[in-house]
């Protein structure tokens, strides 16, 4: 699927390409491996994921969460264990997903901690881009909602999300020793 990332009030933040792995009533799930092409508003592209992760989309509600594989060495993935993008609700269709990437984000540490990141760039960005009144209301709360829900250990954050962590994480084991079989 086509994942597309808008800014305020809808201008390219970034694209790339993820694998459906299902949906349920928390929403879309997909993959994402690891140095997987983003599409920046120029035009170029450059690998963006710097280990395996899946990401929830969920129904109506605003924001997308992403779950790494394993601690990487660079990139978000070497200092969260999951990243929380505040957004708009997700547009889901059969071949693609847009939302709008509203600055605030909600992260795990590898260590536990929980965080609210960028609320300087929620400000500058909600003056210099106009956000609506009803748009600022609700990032806010969605932040402050899923904060409570990585604190809490609730859902999404209570071990929903590890069905499709073991698939979309074994599957790449699986291909890997696959393809070592395949070359002996």
């Amino acid at each position: 699927m086509v994942v597309t990332y808008l800014k305020w009030p809808r201008a390219l933040h970034y694209r790339t390409r993820m694998v459906l792995l299902g949906e349920d009533h928390a929403g879309t799930w997909l993959g994402t491996r690891r140095g997987n092409q983003i599409e920046s508003p120029n035009g170029q592209t450059s690998p963006g994921a710097s280990q395996d992760s899946i990401t929830l989309f969920p129904r109506e509600l605003g924001w997308s969460a992403r779950w790494y594989s394993e601690r990487a060495t660079v990139g978000r993935a070497s200092k969260y264990r999951s990243y929380v993008d505040i957004t708009t609700p997700p547009e889901v269709t059969e071949t693609d997903v847009q939302l709008v990437d509203l600055d605030l984000d909600v992260v795990k540490t590898w260590d536990g901690d929980v965080a609210l990141l960028d609320e300087d760039e929620f400000e500058r960005n909600r003056l210099a881009r106009g956000y609506p009144v009803r748009v600022v209301r609700d990032a806010l709360k969605s932040g402050s909602n899923v904060r409570e829900a990585l604190l809490g250990h609730t859902f999404p954050f209570d071990g929903s999300a590890q069905p499709y962590m073991d698939m979309w994480f074994r599957l790449d084991q699986s291909l890997a020793e696959e393809g070592a079989e395949t070359r002996r």
